[in-house]
């Protein structure tokens, strides 16, 4: 076949639904940067229920408070924050102390009204001379508080955060970036073996191409969502466990419960898109299909429900073309060529529980062959069978990239 006999293994484009090398390694930079901040969030969100736990052991006494101030500064975009600061004296195992140390935190925030309140509390106790409760740490009697709980806002805020720096940037991307990657490392590495023991044979330079089984494009979102939910609830799950009376009767646990609800609203999202996750194989009678010939063999599915259903099978010729565009690159793909015939009757796989149809589709011989998987540039043809319901909804059920050549007799 011309131009497919060079010894020389060029750079790969392995796939057209799949990133070239150079986007998992700026990638993975942009997430090695997003990771210091999701360490950070992490970091104060354990330290916010871990400082709460071990401030419920410490001792309460009765403390005399010094000084109540409220003082405000005005930030940038923030606006305006409040941090409510004072001194108190108590004593301890006969030893008097006084503390600076109000809450767990430091700082300004305009977050709620937390601040004003605690420093109307301590103001009223300031003026009326009575003592306020402070909580002592037995071990460490010149370490003391006079609010040990969690704050719900900050609780939110900081959950929101972990979420979504800790859990999205600084896991999830960097683990669906890693697995592409991986995943594009195989294929490359195949194709290049392929390639020098195959050189006039591109159809074989593709792993599913060449034992001729194709999986349908799509993973699970159940697949994939399911360790997310579990994570989300995980984190959110604190709220639950420090937080019953601010549930109960603050006006951020509004934003708490809706937290929860939407990690238990994923749970339940991901658990439903995985009982439906369905597999669909194909498996060609003869690999590569011909120009001129047919796309003949089976496709086979533990989609029970579709065993009834009316659905049909399409066969286009594409070329997928990137084009430059006002901001970076985009796709653009033109059909050449592409024929619907109605799928046939299903009988039964050869797996458990699964239904096969058949395949057989005239290829006609004036249409481009498939763009071998190793072919490097900017305009590629390939071959897809799309299985469809009917009538056709916005996406289709299935989609296969499919090996179009055309072969010489002599191979």
């Amino acid at each position: 076949m011309p131009g497919y006999g060079r010894k020389t293994v060029p750079p790969i484009d392995y796939d057209a639904d799949d990133w070239p090398p150079r986007i998992p390694g700026l990638a993975l930079v942009l997430a090695a940067v997003l990771t210091i901040p999701g360490i950070v969030f992490t970091w104060l969100y354990a330290d916010l229920f871990v400082s709460a736990a071990l401030m419920q052991g410490w001792q309460a006494v009765p403390a005399k408070i010094l000084r109540a101030e409220l003082e405000s500064h005005r930030g940038g975009k923030s606006g305006t924050t409040l941090e409510a600061v004072g001194e108190y004296a108590y004593t301890f195992d006969g030893q008097p102390y006084t503390s600076h140390k109000l809450h767990w935190g430091v700082g300004s925030d305009n977050l709620g009204s937390f601040q004003h309140d605690i420093f109307r509390e301590m103001h009223e106790h300031e003026l009326s001379g009575q003592p306020l409760t402070c909580y002592v740490n037995p071990r460490r009697p010149e370490q003391a508080v006079l609010y040990r709980g969690p704050r719900p806002e900050m609780a939110l805020l900081l959950c929101v955060l972990d979420i979504l720096f800790g859990l999205v940037f600084s896991v999830a991307l960097p683990l669906t970036i890693v697995r592409e990657y991986v995943r594009w490392r195989r294929a490359r590495n195949f194709c290049r073996r392929q390639t020098a023991a195959h050189p006039d044979e591109p159809w074989l330079w593709r792993a599913d191409w060449a034992a001729g089984e194709i999986v349908a494009a799509g993973p699970s979102l159940g697949k994939q969502g399911g360790p997310y939910a579990v994570a989300v609830n995980l984190l959110a799950l604190p709220l639950w466990i420090f937080l019953p009376d601010a549930l109960a009767g603050n006006g951020w646990a509004i934003a708490d419960m809706v937290l929860i609800a939407l990690g238990l609203w994923c749970g339940l999202l991901a658990l439903r898109q995985l009982r439906r996750r369905r597999r669909w194989v194909l498996r060609l009678a003869e690999v590569p299909a011909l120009l001129g010939g047919y796309l003949a063999g089976e496709i086979e599915t533990d989609a029970q429900e579709t065993a009834d259903a009316p659905l049909r099978l399409k066969l286009a010729c594409v070329t997928d073309e990137t084009v430059k565009a006002e901001r970076g690159e985009r796709r653009k793909e033109q059909i050449l060529w592409e024929t619907t015939v109605p799928a046939g009757s299903a009988t039964p796989g050869r797996g458990f529980e699964t239904i096969a149809t058949a395949v057989r589709i005239a290829v006609p011989a004036n249409m481009p062959a498939a763009s071998p998987p190793a072919e490097v540039g900017r305009l590629r043809t390939v071959w897809r069978l799309t299985v469809e319901s009917e009538p056709p909804a916005a996406k289709p059920i299935a989609r296969f990239e499919v090996p179009v050549f055309a072969v010489i007799d002599a191979r």
